[in-house]
């Protein structure tokens, strides 16, 4: 069974820490890890159902989970002019 099916059923069974890798011994916050695992699986959906990487890492920066520093040479959209921006 690929990767991708053994999370995506234990997301559904609400198992999803049974995905963790065991080194980390249960030293990682669960719902940071729940977000994460189904972010990264809706990454793997059909095309017209997967998100943009715009999108991805606008949800991730809602959560915190990332910071942004403009830097010059890194681009993205927005909805009247590109601004400079690394992620």
């Amino acid at each position: 069974m690929s990767l991708n099916k053994v999370a995506k059923a234990l997301t559904r069974d609400e198992r999803i820490t049974g995905f963790a890798d065991p080194k980390l011994q249960g030293e990682y916050s669960e719902e940071a890890f729940d977000f994460t695992l189904k972010l990264a699986l809706s990454c793997t959906t059909l095309n017209q159902q997967r998100p943009s990487m715009e999108q991805v890492v606008k949800r991730l920066a809602r959560r915190g989970s990332i910071n942004f520093k403009r830097e010059e040479g890194f681009y993205y959209r927005n909805s009247r002019k590109q601004e400079s921006m690394k992620v």
